[in-house]
């Protein structure tokens, strides 16, 4: 699947669902070039500009042209629908003077097929530089469980094996961040990807227990009180989600203290929920420049980061460009990383191993609000990997899921179980 060529990769080029690899195909990295903006709008533009001045195929589309995408159009409810016209609208009052636009149901259906197969761009610290669409990329179906990862340099995107390939296997790769369990996972990937994913780690559900874990009490919690407190979760989760945009960064550290101290009336330390608030706190530390409040919060999410994320996971180079001094241990169990990286089929090296990776929406600086991990940490994609989202949703770059089902697909989410 991946060549140490840049130009050139004779199993990728053969990628269509039914095999990624073929014998003997030479592997180890893969990179494409694309279209990046710093948002989806951006993007829109230039894909509309591109595709004036010119009708070859570009760099990335050796497999699959933009334009055959699947846009879901059918799909979008009516909060979507109307960001789908917002976002024209604006691309008509920033562009229009500059480029000749296709009609509105053409620029509709490009930005269903830009939201749903783009990716969003970031640095080292996991800030948002811009979002992209890497068409050959957008093949690979998701998986809880995947053994790739998409990692930027520029404009271009690198795709590394984080598990062993071998010819026949297909390639995979996560479009939202893994944190949490299959039904709030499933939800996610149904909301912007319109499927319900079946890979094993869905089906066996091997890690919701830990996952959610009650805090050992002597006289453990009735079910309707830990289905209440999920549902409290949820809520406070989305809460914060949209607060971040108006809240000053007090007001928002003062919601994450509230609610852990409520969650933990219930749920463990290591419980995802509670993590998703120690993660935000710990944000909005490192926004306001307490270091020892983050680092406070940063010791309590290293080792459950370390269970519940899957090897390689870009949660643990994001926290390792924290401008604080994290323990060792962090490198050691959050990132798994092994003395040798995982072989490549056909090569008989080791995967070089990799940096500035996406998995989710996790972004760490100590920049401006923008590039802050407040931002953009939700339980929604680059990920994705996923693209910029607007008004009350927030980007997360993407991927999707196929369960194993051998069809040729067409973009993120086709030929997959539906939700």
């Amino acid at each position: 699947m991946l060549n140490n060529g840049v130009n050139d990769c004779d199993g990728f080029r053969f990628y269509c669902g039914d095999k990624t690899l073929l014998p003997g195909c030479s592997t180890g990295q893969y990179r494409l070039t694309f279209t990046v903006g710093y948002s989806t709008i951006n993007v829109a533009a230039f894909v509309c500009f591109v595709q004036k001045v010119t009708t070859e195929r570009s760099q990335s589309e050796r497999l699959l042209l933009l334009s055959e995408f699947e846009a879901h159009l059918d799909k979008l409810d009516s909060e979507k629908n109307e960001m789908n016209q917002t976002d024209i609208a604006a691309l008509h009052h920033f562009y229009s003077k500059h480029i000749d636009f296709p009609d509105d149901q053409t620029l509709t259906v490009l930005f269903g097929q830009v939201n749903c197969n783009g990716f969003t761009i970031e640095d080292e610290e996991l800030s948002h530089l811009g979002s992209a669409v890497f068409p050959d990329v957008a093949l690979m179906n998701h998986s809880c469980s995947p053994n790739v990862i998409v990692t930027y340099k520029g404009t271009e995107a690198e795709v590394r094996a984080v598990q062993d390939i071998q010819p026949g296997d297909e390639v995979f790769n996560s479009y939202i961040d893994l944190l949490y369990p299959t039904d709030d996972r499933n939800e996610r990937l149904r909301d912007s990807y319109f499927f319900t994913c079946v890979c094993d780690e869905c089906a066996t559900r091997s890690k919701d227990g830990a996952k959610m874990e009650l805090r050992k009490l002597s006289s453990p919690p009735e079910l309707e009180e830990v289905r209440k407190m999920v549902h409290y979760a949820r809520n406070v989760i989305e809460e914060f989600r949209r607060a971040k945009h108006y809240k000053t960064p007090s007001d928002l550290l003062e919601i994450c203290e509230l609610s852990q101290e409520k969650m933990s009336s219930v749920f463990a330390d290591t419980n995802v929920y509670m993590l998703h608030m120690m993660y935000q706190a710990m944000g909005v530390c490192l926004y306001m420049q307490d270091w020892d409040g983050a680092m406070r919060y940063g010791e309590k999410i290293i080792q459950p980061y370390s269970v519940h994320y899957p090897a390689y996971s870009l949660i643990g180079s994001s926290l390792l460009c924290v401008q604080c001094p994290l323990p060792s241990l962090f490198s050691e169990r959050v990132l798994h990383i092994p003395e040798t990286g995982p072989s490549l089929p056909g090569t008989g090296e080791e995967d070089p191993g990799s940096q500035g990776i996406k998995e989710g929406d996790r972004h760490y600086g100590s920049g401006s609000w923008e590039g802050s991990p407040l931002c953009n940490r939700d339980q929604t994609r680059g990920g994705g990997a996923e693209v910029r989202r607007r008004k009350s949703e927030e980007e997360e770059g993407g991927v999707r899921t196929r369960g194993g089902v051998n069809k040729r697909i067409r973009g993120r989410g086709s030929n997959v179980k539906e939700g």
